[in-house]
């Protein structure tokens, strides 16, 4: 019986394969389909909470993203927790500050990363 770091590595290299990239696509989409949630994975925000949100940052932070300190002015830019939810970080005005999107992607790939371990 494999241990649960040998598994890892296990499919690390099998993913790593063509025929796993292929069976990947496949049934990710498939399982997608199957457990689709009726307003996607997580509460949309209307537009009208969205810029009250925004307001707020801006009027706490200014127009400077919280990751890399650079102005937003004039680019898109996301809400990001600032304790991930994923890790047990809550959804309040304190735990959320405006990000470039390059950023806050960026930063979530790392977290997965240490976590997750790929």
């Amino acid at each position: 019986m494999r241990t649960k770091e040998q598994s890892k590595i296990y499919m690390r290299k099998y993913n790593a394969t063509e025929k796993g990239a292929t069976y990947n696509r496949k049934h990710v989409k498939d399982w997608r389909n199957k457990n689709k949630k009726p307003h996607g994975k997580r509460k949309n925000i209307s537009a009208g909470w969205r810029d009250i949100i925004t307001d707020f940052l801006v009027k706490r932070d200014g127009l400077i993203c919280g990751i890399c300190k650079e102005s937003l002015e004039g680019s898109k830019f996301h809400i990001d927790h600032i304790q991930p939810v994923a890790l047990g970080g809550l959804d309040i005005m304190e735990n959320v500050q405006l990000a470039h999107p390059k950023c806050n992607l960026g930063q979530s790939m790392s977290i997965r990363n240490q976590s997750h371990g790929y």
